[in-house]
């Protein structure tokens, strides 16, 4: 594993057990997985062309920028930010990556709120996929840093499959409790609530919402 290289290496998620590791490989645009086993890593995710497409073999897909990762120990959610849009490794499931949010495809930015690929997003740079033990039975909840948009955004997927729905849970705002380029984001708890905690990169704090 010590020969293997990197460029620009921006998130790091444990996977699977056993120590294996997931690394968004942003200027390579490739998600690696690093074996602990075999001491060893591989690319799981992008064909190292920066673009957009989805693809039944992950090693075939193409992102552009990818920062930041989630999971809920089977499949993989993929912040792309270069192409402004969430992606979904099927992991332990599949090789397959889909688009789920935002439109990969024109690349568009911008916050728009909706349906899937109907969903903008400026720069989505890291993901909170709420715990499997607070999920409601009917949908997944994964947390967006939206980090051009200053915004937080929540994507809510249904149980079964079905289209992802994108809403704003911290608006593009100024204030005490406006967002100004969020970063780093964290799922936790406070007091015994749920509570969700945001790196705020340019206004220099840590903020907590939701609990």
């Amino acid at each position: 594993a010590s020969e293997a290289e990197f460029n620009h290496p921006n998130d790091v998620l444990p996977f699977g057990g056993g120590g294996d590791l997931l690394v968004a490989d942003s200027l390579n645009h490739r998600v690696r997985l690093y074996s602990a086993s075999s001491d060893s890593v591989s690319t799981v995710v992008g064909s190292g062309r920066r673009g957009w497409r989805d693809a039944a073999d992950g090693t075939a897909a193409e992102l552009n920028y990818p920062t930041g990762l989630a999971s809920d120990g089977s499949v993989v959610f993929i912040a792309d930010r270069g192409n402004n849009c969430i992606r979904r490794w099927g992991g332990k499931t599949s090789s397959e990556v889909v688009t789920i949010a935002g439109n990969c495809a024109l690349g568009e930015w911008g916050l728009l709120d909706g349906k899937g690929t109907a969903a903008r997003f400026s720069g989505p740079s890291n993901l909170a996929l709420l715990p499997t033990t607070a999920q409601t039975s009917s949908a997944t909840t994964l947390y967006v840093s939206d980090m051009a948009n200053n915004a937080i955004r929540v994507i809510t997927l249904p149980a079964g499959g079905g289209e992802a729905t994108v809403s704003t849970l911290v608006p593009s705002l100024g204030g005490d409790r406006g967002l100004r380029m969020p970063s780093g984001i964290s799922l936790g708890t406070l007091g015994g609530d749920a509570a969700l905690f945001v790196a705020d990169y340019e206004g220099g704090a840590v903020k907590q919402y939701l609990g």
